[in-house]
């Protein structure tokens, strides 16, 4: 945590302590209204059956933009 007690968290993962980073924001769309975007994709092994076969677990986290209104 930091000095006014929030965790610091860049791209999803948390900053520990007084870890230095850099962040930079560049490009993006103009106008992301009304659009779903896919923010991280983890694929993790989940279990394997009793012929050998192999099962994964994949999470996928999105965010889907509402239409702002126009002020």
């Amino acid at each position: 945590q930091n000095a006014s007690g929030h965790w610091i968290i860049v791209a999803g993962k948390r900053i520990y302590g007084a870890t230095p980073f850099f962040l930079k924001a560049a490009g993006g769309p103009e106008a992301p209204d009304g659009r779903d975007y896919t923010l991280e994709v983890d694929l993790q092994p989940a279990f394997e059956d009793v012929d050998g076969v192999k099962y994964y677990k994949k999470t996928i986290v999105y965010a889907s933009i509402p239409i702002q209104p126009v002020s």
